[in-house]
């Protein structure tokens, strides 16, 4: 009997477990990295804007892809602005992805 009992437990500690991974939804973290910059240009057409980066990690002259370019259809050349790429590295000959701070116009 005792050992029936302790079957029981352990099939439902083992039931609990295997319910918890599988329902569980697992964290899926991106890294982003946050520049600040001079806006140089806007190509409203392609959705490309030239920012001199200031930002140690990723200085110079870069080009970014807007998901939606017309989010900075007001901003002109010489305004400084502050945004995250989607990734933790920035790499001269790669045109990344521009994330705008909510709000931002």
């Amino acid at each position: 009997m005792k050992q029936r009992h302790s079957f029981f437990i352990f099939l439902l500690i083992t039931l609990f477990l295997i319910f918890t991974v599988l329902t569980v939804d697992q964290a899926v973290g991106t890294d982003e990295l946050f520049l600040i910059g001079i806006v140089k240009g806007i190509d409203q057409q392609t959705g490309i804007i030239t920012v001199g980066v200031k930002s140690e990690s990723c200085r110079g002259v870069r080009h970014f892809k807007l998901i939606d370019a017309s989010t900075l259809k007001d901003t002109q050349p010489g305004k400084k602005i502050s945004f995250r790429i989607d990734s933790a590295v920035c790499k001269s000959d790669i045109v990344y992805t521009m994330i705008l701070p909510r709000g931002t116009k």
